[in-house]
């Protein structure tokens, strides 16, 4: 669902149906319930990321959904967070991220292509999010892409099914792209 009116992060979060929405420039997008492949994915990364995150303390990570609030126009609930310990007092536990996370990940759904690959990409890359993870289960591929010194997003690391990707906000870290992609049943 898109509307022509631009609206507000208090506008937004005034909405009291229970569906799923992001604000991007102020444009609101119904986001549609994600799929058990993607669900699946999501849960492995978390797994992955959450016990490395929680035996060397270095702050928070969640999943989806979870409102991070850019500005008041960009409200976006990526599919995993990564806010580290020195910003910690960005997260309101009632409302979400209130600012700029140190990570956030996207994994590819049918209709969100063009968003996360273009879209939520060049939107995390104007707030400086350090680092942007964009998952693709069709390719069985994952992108890592950093700032440069110019804030403009780099590829740091790929990978497929038979690699493993290395992270620049964890960089003592190697995840294998097998274990992203993993199937329990």
């Amino acid at each position: 669902m898109k509307t022509d009116t631009k609206i507000t992060y208090e506008e937004y979060y005034k909405i009291s149906d229970e569906k799923q929405y992001e604000v991007i420039e102020g444009e609101l997008t119904m986001v549609p319930a994600p799929s058990f492949k993607h669900q699946n994915i999501s849960g492995n990364i978390h797994i992955i990321l959450s016990s490395f995150v929680k035996k060397n303390n270095l702050g928070v990570i969640v999943t989806a959904p979870i409102d991070v609030v850019l500005d008041k126009t960009n409200v976006v609930q990526p599919d995993l967070v990564f806010v580290s310990k020195e910003k910690i007092s960005l997260i309101n536990e009632d409302r979400g991220v209130m600012g700029t996370p140190d990570l956030v990940m996207e994994i590819i759904s049918k209709g969100s292509k063009y968003t996360d690959t273009y879209r939520k990409k060049d939107l995390y890359e104007k707030f400086g999010i350090k680092e942007y993870w964009l998952i693709d289960p069709f390719s069985q591929s994952i992108e890592v892409f950093t700032l440069d010194e110019n804030n403009k997003y780099d590829l740091y690391s790929e990978g497929f099914i038979e690699d493993s990707i290395k992270s620049s906000v964890f960089p003592e870290l190697s995840v294998s792209v097998e274990d992203v992609f993993k199937k329990d049943w």
